[in-house]
């Protein structure tokens, strides 16, 4: 099995959506779901842009749906190529991701004798503007006629919404087709330029309708003769990074755009595919990760290096990284809490540029968090639940799921009460500087980060039984809400404002002079030293919030392990749920990881046990952080029957579980459970530390570390384990618990 090749060796129409997704093709600046270039029932184009937001009266601001350059509709002697109503062989679909192309090949059977197609189709990785898409039509027994008719669709919406003016339509005389609009309300400049050609003679003409532009080619091709068709397209927004300091104009947008294209044509398809399969050569060569042993897990994390790649800006902190990447429109392409926890520790062990940029997002955002911590009436930095473009503030839709048993639509609390986020960013700063040492980063904002979010809790909290709660929350785990003292949450406010404590000392002076630091350490400082932490019962086990234990039980195995999540509605509505001990996803046992060392050992494993039977895995997020958990539990073959199920979210049996996007948290945490779970990854008095295990089933593995400047290869299998330094200055670190300089 090739651990880079996602295949489909059989259409089945069934799974056009989660294809889509998960072999979408993307750069970070730009992502395009993998429709087929026919269209299908059911299909759902999106080609996205990170940072191109529009709120429509009435609703929250979410990512746009820009216009479509994807479909090009094949006629063949007189007949529309479709593979549903007609005989196709030798069918084979790849997503090859060592060198991010994507490639269909077959033999269409039509009224005109057998067809030989390849599709073959790229987002460049080296000019982040352009996509290409190649088409090699081969008649095997006789000579035809071919017709393709492509362009630039702007029918295009999010769902029915549409978040684009009608749009000014372009051909010039070199044959290239623009099309220029712009967003609605948040009046976002985009232009979409596009050029079709043939390698061999071709009449041209252009034809338009309301919101889009074509080009119609057609030409005769011999028995066994190969007529390859090319299309490249350029996108450009007045949102793009090379545009931040200035006031861009329309004009300019359109004009860049074209100078895009014009530079790609110069190239062709074969010259652009080969210099961005080198990026992604280059790119898979700096950080080494693999899997032995076990195939299914080893294609599941190339997927996920693979997609951590796509889905993450490589050149602007003006933007973050949606619940669902680039690859789809699900959740209105809003970050949340995942990329702090799930998946910015990737990218600050292996990528610390990018990872600073995702935090410089966050620090963009803190005048959002000020403003929302006084809206609701509160002090400090109250982050948004679900953040969008800096402008925006907080984006989490008011009201939320409706309740099938009683018919009605719930309101949505978790921007107002889900709060726990401002001490996940904290966290995260903190893990970014414990690896990289990046002093000026915390200088410029990571300790007003973490100043201003610990001076929110010591505002959130309430004075009750002689001590400071946190009441009416939302921890992780969503199916409980409004409850008070959830642990997660009360324990990472505790390590937020311990850390302001740590930092206090470092704070640069035009911080002292901005805010009355000495009064906001000396309520910190009282906040730490009285808020209630929920501490194990007389059966060893921490509330997952108060009254947790005197909850109903119930089974819970036949809504677990199942393909559907959810099952449980079923049975019992919203507020039924919330008296019963079970739990959408991981919660409490998340503190076990990410503030392991205030945890016995003992601890960890029975609350493990405890809440796993509780736990119904109903959310993504949730099995990624079992495995990891079950791994330094020492519970190695559980761990991996889990990591199993993680690495089974997108690329596993389920078909429609992706339809909408994959899920970026749970592909950051694959990496997440295999380095700090297995590999047991992590940084202890300011040491790099390593205490691999190796699970049945699995020959060995490996992954790379960047720890202050120093890329490091970390080697396990059967005999052992081993630490390589691949450059950088040697570093002393624990190996197994031994210290060793590498």
């Amino acid at each position: 099995m090739n651990a880079f090749i996602l295949s489909e060796n059989r259409f089945d129409p069934k799974n056009i959506r989660k294809n889509e997704s998960i072999m979408c093709r993307g750069n970070g600046y730009m992502c395009v779901r993998a429709s087929l270039e026919e269209k299908y029932i059911g299909e759902q184009r999106n080609t996205l842009i990170n940072g191109v937001f529009n709120a429509p009266p009435g609703e929250v601001s979410e990512i746009a749906v820009l216009p479509d350059a994807t479909n090009c509709e094949i006629e063949i002697g007189g007949e529309r190529f479709d593979m549903i109503r007609t005989d196709i062989q030798e069918y084979s679909r790849i997503l090859d991701m060592k060198a991010g192309e994507g490639v269909r090949s077959l033999v269409w059977k039509s009224n005109s004798g057998r067809i030989r197609l390849e599709f073959k189709s790229i987002v460049s990785l080296t000019k982040k503007h352009i996509t290409a898409l190649k088409i090699s039509i081969t008649p095997l027994d006789q000579d035809t006629e071919i017709k393709i008719r492509a362009g630039i669709d702007a029918k295009v919406t999010n769902t029915g919404v549409q978040h684009f003016s009608a749009p000014v339509r372009r051909v010039y005389e070199d044959g290239i087709l623009g099309l220029y609009l712009k967003t609605l309300q948040s009046g976002v400049d985009v232009s979409v330029h596009c050029r079709c050609s043939c390698d061999k003679p071709y009449k041209e003409e252009y034809t338009t309708d309301r919101r889009s532009v074509y080009s119609c080619i057609s030409l005769s091709v011999k028995q066994g003769e190969t007529a390859i068709f090319q299309k490249l397209t350029s996108y450009a927004t007045s949102r793009d990074v090379e545009y931040a300091e200035t006031d861009v104009c329309p004009e300019t947008v359109n004009r860049d755009g074209t100078e895009y294209l014009k530079q790609a044509l110069l190239c062709g398809y074969d010259a652009l595919y080969a210099e961005s399969a080198e990026m992604w050569k280059k790119y898979w060569e700096q950080s080494p990760l693999e899997i032995c042993g076990s195939d299914f897990e080893n294609k599941a994390i190339s997927f996920a290096k693979y997609h951590l790649n796509v889905m993450a800006s490589k050149d602007d902190n003006r933007v973050g990284i949606g619940a669902k990447g680039l690859s789809g429109e699900g959740y209105k392409g809003h970050s949340f809490w995942d990329t702090e926890i799930f998946i910015l520790p990737y990218y600050i062990y292996t990528e610390p540029e990018t990872a600073r940029r995702l935090l410089e997002y966050r620090y963009k955002l803190l005048d959002s968090a000020l403003l929302k911590a006084k809206r609701y009436g509160f002090e400090g930095a109250m982050y948004p639940w679900e953040g969008a473009w800096l402008t925006d503030g907080e984006t989490c839709p008011e009201e939320g799921d409706l309740d099938l048993m009683t018919g009605e639509v719930r309101k949505n609390m978790m921007g107002e009460i889900e709060v726990h986020i401002s001490a996940d960013i904290a966290y995260a700063v903190w893990q970014y500087f414990q690896a990289t040492g990046d002093e000026d980063f915390m200088q410029h904002c990571g300790y007003e980060m973490i100043l201003l979010t610990a001076y929110f809790w010591s505002s959130r909290i309430a004075e009750k039984n002689g001590r400071y709660e946190i009441l009416g929350v939302i921890g992780p785990d969503e199916y409980k809400d409004n409850i008070d003292n959830n642990a997660y949450t009360n324990y990472m406010a505790f390590y937020n404002l311990k850390l302001a404590e740590k930092i206090m000392d470092k704070i640069p002076e035009h911080l002292r002079k901005k805010y009355d630091t000495q009064k906001m350490l000396c309520r910190i400082t009282e906040t730490a030293e009285r808020l209630y932490l929920p501490k194990a019962d007389k059966d060893g086990i921490i509330p997952a919030f108060d009254g947790y234990r005197d909850l109903e039980e119930t089974d819970t195995s036949k809504y677990k392990n199942r393909d559907k999540v959810g099952l449980i509605f079923k049975d019992y509505g919203f507020d039924e749920i919330q008296k019963l001990q079970v739990g959408k996803q991981a919660d409490t046992i998340m503190l076990f990881h990410l503030l392991g060392d205030m945890f016995s050992d003992e601890e960890i494993k029975r609350n493990y046990e405890f809440y796993e039977q509780r736990t119904l895995h109903d959310s993504s997020l949730s099995m990624c952080f079992h495995a990891l958990v079950g791994a330094k539990c020492a519970l190695a073959d559980e761990a991996a029957a889990m990591y199993h199920r993680a690495c089974s979210v997108d690329i596993g049996e389920n078909v429609n579980n992706s339809d909408e996007g994959i899920h970026s948290a749970s592909i950051g945490g694959i990496w997440l459970a295999l380095a700090m779970g297995f590999g047991g990854l992590c940084v202890e008095d300011g040491m790099l530390s390593v205490s691999p295990i190796l699970p049945k089933g699995w020959s060995g593995y490996r992954f790379t570390v960047c720890f202050c400047g120093t890329r490091l290869l970390i080697e396990t299998d059967s005999s052992g384990s081993q630490v390589k330094r691949l450059c950088g200055e040697e570093k002393e670190i624990r190996l197994s618990g031994k210290k060793l300089v590498v």
